[in-house]
């Protein structure tokens, strides 16, 4: 009985012993802050070649809203909605900073040059031939767009190909974000 009574212990004091170091692990785990940049967070900065002009640096465009839009000439949904983000541009473009960013680590400049011809894309193309900003992005897949404030900080963020009613609604929202 005595043994039964020890072994019993051992494992309340196991027991104890793994729950605090579970719930101080969890503690340590929460505040780490998340892989891909959020909503209420600083937008990444990243500096990209750009198709014609000069390379481009996000923070270079703080004080004014920045959309950043994360495209591929072979994708679909990409390609779906850029006639959306031109209208937004037309729209929006004096009040907004617009950027599309081409993922030409999985594309290339020949098809991306080809992309912005065939849509007449009116603002800055920007090459990530490295990855970098896709990485930076914690991105996996196409298209993905951040509106980032005047502060650089991302106000929404829209995996997958956007509909109007969203455009209309994150669009608003950036230009209204001071």
């Amino acid at each position: 009985m005595r043994q039964m009574t020890r072994g019993y212990r051992r494992l309340v004091f196991l027991g104890v012993l793994i729950a605090l170091l579970g719930g101080g692990l969890y503690a340590q785990m929460a505040k780490q802050p998340a892989a891909a940049p959020q909503v209420g967070h600083p937008a990444p900065d990243f500096t990209l070649s750009a198709l014609h002009g000069p390379p481009v640096t996000l923070s270079s465009l703080q004080g004014q809203p920045v959309y950043v839009n994360f495209w591929a000439s072979w994708c679909i949904p990409c390609q779906q909605e850029t006639p959306g983000i031109i209208q937004m541009y037309r729209e929006y473009g004096r009040r907004i900073a617009f950027i599309g960013v081409n993922a030409t680590a999985d594309d290339s400049v020949a098809s991306a040059r080809a992309f912005a011809k065939r849509f007449r894309i009116p603002y800055p193309v920007l090459l990530d031939t490295a990855g970098s900003a896709m990485s930076a992005y914690d991105l996996i897949g196409m298209p993905a767009s951040f509106f980032i404030s005047a502060k650089g900080i991302i106000v929404a963020r829209v995996v997958g190909a956007m509909t109007t009613s969203v455009m209309k609604q994150d669009f608003a929202l950036l230009a209204n974000s001071g």
